[in-house]
């Protein structure tokens, strides 16, 4: 299986170079803005660099109980600590946000068409922490660190926000953001007591509406905004703040309805794979110029294409790219009985 450690190992032997020259760690960094890199310019989906995975053709169930999270239908991620805080344990998922600011979830890779779903989690513990939530969200970033998400996601991200939290004695909230902006734009649309401290949270689309329940109980609906699109990722989260911090435990995810849109994990074909090595070198040929006291996440790619001095470099890289281009073009659709130019 092709992974982003051995494609490194790969880089390093074909370019006469050692992990004295460069550590694994930080090559890996650059690899990781190289399918970044590949994917802005040739209009891939490259996730990462490893083997074939199966997606379901539908949002799936999922109940947590053999204590693995299914890695093929979600990813951690995190802010600002760790992803090691995210755990499928005890049958159940296990968030520990032991300082106020941290977000720890787990997000679907793919996005999926939720405009006549259904999406349910149950919440068996009490909330301690501000928010346990489900996220409908339409994009789902990384900052190049593992699974670290940056400081203003999900503020990017057009979508809803529903959550149990202990504040004022235990309510529930919605949220909507439809301007792909900063947090303030997520516009609160309901607050109210919850139905009880445990339970369950869920969303229900169905003829062009949405609605929000807590414990089976419809909270709200509204017509869906056309600003959010229905292809969407499916979140579940916990964020603390101030001293509501603690660990947070959420159960059987329930879903219907919802069939795959875009699979965000697609396996890297030998084409991809030698772009992204490409762009790699030609970023470790920079990072490495920079000489003492060098920072890797100070080098892009952008900005090495932009620089004269590694012309020679970025021309074979270009020129991958537009192979690519060809490859990912759609066949010309014929209309029958027209001639064929």
């Amino acid at each position: 299986m092709t992974t982003i450690t051995n494609i490194a190992q790969r880089i390093l032997d074909e370019n006469n170079y050692t992990i004295e020259d460069v550590t694994i760690t930080n090559l890996e960094y650059l690899i990781q803005n190289a399918i970044d890199y590949v994917n802005l310019r040739a209009g891939t989906s490259i996730a990462d660099l490893t083997g074939g995975t199966t997606f379901a053709d539908v949002l799936k169930d999922d109940n947590f109980n053999d204590n693995t999270i299914d890695t093929t239908y979600w990813e951690k991620f995190y802010y600002p600590n760790n992803s090691s805080d995210v755990t499928e344990t005890g049958q159940r998922i296990q968030m520990v946000c032991d300082t106020a600011g941290d977000v720890l979830g787990l997000n679907t890779i793919s996005s999926y068409d939720l405009s006549e779903a259904s999406i349910k989690i149950s919440i068996p513990v009490t909330p301690v922490v501000h928010q346990q939530a489900i996220w409908l969200l339409s994009d789902i970033y990384r900052d190049g660190a593992g699974n670290r998400m940056p400081e203003m996601y999900p503020a990017l991200a057009n979508g809803y926000n529903l959550y149990k939290s202990p504040l004022y004695g235990g309510i529930t909230r919605i949220r909507r953001n439809k301007y792909k902006a900063f947090w303030s734009t997520w516009e609160l649309i309901f607050s109210g007591a919850w139905k009880s401290s445990t339970g369950s949270i869920k969303i229900v689309t169905q003829n062009g509406k949405i609605t929000f329940y807590d414990d089976d109980v419809a909270i709200y609906s509204e017509a869906w905004d056309s600003n959010i699109p229905t292809a969407l990722h499916v979140v579940i989260a916990s964020y603390a703040a101030t001293t509501y911090v603690g660990t947070a435990y959420f159960d059987n995810f329930v879903a219907s309805n919802a069939t795959l849109v875009e699979n965000k994990s697609i396996t890297a074909s030998s084409a991809e794979i030698l772009a992204v090595k490409t762009a790699t070198a030609v970023s470790l040929r920079a990072y490495l110029d920079r000489g003492p006291n060098k920072s890797v996440s100070g080098v892009s790619i952008s900005s090495v294409i932009s620089d004269p001095q590694y012309d020679f470099l970025t021309k074979s890289l270009e020129e991958q790219i537009k192979e690519l281009k060809l490859l990912n073009k759609e066949p010309p659709i014929y209309v029958k009985n027209d001639p064929v130019e």
